[in-house]
């Protein structure tokens, strides 16, 4: 960042199998990777972290409860020692479910959630606000609900795209609806978010609108 200049550093150890659509969170000095779409239309639920000061990958343990294969989810490191993935989708299956890797550990739980809860979704956001987890908009495709408006195909195909906010907090892990005013942003998904002061930033992403312009 110094000299504002993009350099491919040496690295060592064995690195994950290309992919997109994961999740990278940093804790402590480690770079936590998780799931993924890669080619030939595989889906991971692999882990793996980069030690960015020797450039050195390593590999997670896998199963044990690990969340089943999935991309387009999101992942936050919560109190410094766990990481909470949320939602995503494998090609077929969209998710609303929770899970927690503890770091300290390296194991997965998956956590007893009640409340409001998000329906199934990929390509959110999330972001965390001291303890509460913070899920905006994504896409959701439910085949039982096309085929119920068959007749109007269009403003279905419109509703697949999501623009609510719900809130996890991670303590008692009960969801809840956040109630906003104002004029939100565009139904949209593949956004992002992040916090300035006591602002909640976000951009990009694709709309319903997004292919007619």
């Amino acid at each position: 960042m110094n000299s504002s200049r993009w350099i491919k550093p040496k690295i060592s150890g064995t690195p994950p199998s290309p992919r997109y659509g994961h999740s990278a969170v940093l804790a402590g000095s480690r770079i936590i990777i998780f799931g993924g779409k890669g080619p030939k239309g595989a889906v991971y639920r692999d882990l793996h972290a980069l030690d960015p000061v020797t450039m050195t990958w390593y590999q997670g343990p896998e199963g044990g409860g690990a969340p089943t294969a999935r991309f387009d989810h999101t992942a936050n490191l919560v109190g410094g020692t766990k990481m909470f993935v949320f939602g995503g989708w494998n090609g077929n299956d969209f998710f609303n479910d929770v899970f927690i890797l503890d770091l300290e550990i390296m194991a997965w739980s998956k956590p007893s959630c009640t409340g409001p809860a998000p329906c199934p979704r990929k390509g959110h956001c999330s972001i965390l606000i001291g303890t509460n987890l913070v899920v905006h908009g994504g896409f959701y495709f439910n085949d039982d609900h096309m085929k119920k408006n068959v007749g109007r195909v269009g403003t279905a195909l419109q509703e697949c795209y999501l623009n609510d906010i719900r809130v996890l907090d991670t303590e008692t892990f009960i969801w809840s609806r956040l109630r906003v005013s104002g004029s939100p942003p565009e139904h949209r998904f593949d956004h992002t978010m992040d916090i300035s002061g006591s602002d909640i930033i976000l951009f990009g992403g694709w709309s319903k609108t997004s292919g007619a312009r």
